[in-house]
């Protein structure tokens, strides 16, 4: 569910009304979401609201994150989903101690970086990666492999007679069967 419609279904289940029955008509929805300024509250009237509605909030804290808080849920600000905190990852410099994205979300914003990172962890393992490497045309070359190819080490960085560096310039994109048929040889197979 999205965080609009989870403090709608919160709103309702406290009993408290969408708009205030007063004679101005005020938007407590986008109170509770975007805060006085933005909802067109004045500081004092959304002060006494929140106080009389919401005695237990976060100060300096919208109101929404108290109502997440208090069922155990937490809001991924990518997909606008409303979810338990398993669906979350941990991060200790956050108040709430959990990632602002969902571990979904997070997958697919770091996909195109894994095989780059998988790359370059075993190139330094192997000690392949010269100080002067470029990392980013490397990371560039791993995020625009087309589907069905593969990153692959001209010079391989374990061949039989010589040994390749992890550097831009050693790298190609292979289909998947070419990459296997070469191996670890350096035979140009295109």
């Amino acid at each position: 569910m999205s965080l609009e419609d989870f403090v709608i279904q919160q709103l309702k289940t406290r009993g408290i009304p969408l708009v205030t029955p007063s004679r101005y008509k005020k938007d407590v929805l986008s109170l509770v979401l975007y805060g006085y300024r933005r909802a067109g509250w004045s500081a004092a009237g959304a002060l006494k609201f929140l106080n009389k509605h919401f005695p237990n909030r976060i100060p300096n804290a919208a109101v929404y994150t108290g109502m997440l808080r208090d069922t155990n849920k937490h809001w991924c600000s990518n997909c606008d989903k409303v979810l338990s905190y398993k669906h979350f990852s941990s991060n200790t410099s956050r108040i709430n101690g959990l990632q602002s994205y969902c571990k979904q979300c997070m997958a697919l914003k770091e996909a195109p970086f894994a095989a780059a990172k998988t790359a370059k962890y075993r190139a330094a393992k192997l000690q392949a990666i010269p100080k002067w490497a470029n990392l980013k045309k490397i990371a560039q070359i791993y995020s625009t492999c087309p589907a069905g190819y593969h990153v692959d080490h001209i010079v391989p960085l374990q061949g039989v007679l010589v040994c390749g560096l992890h550097v831009e310039y050693n790298l190609q994109h292979l289909t998947a069967e070419a990459n296997q048929k070469k191996s670890n040889s350096v035979a140009d197979i295109v």
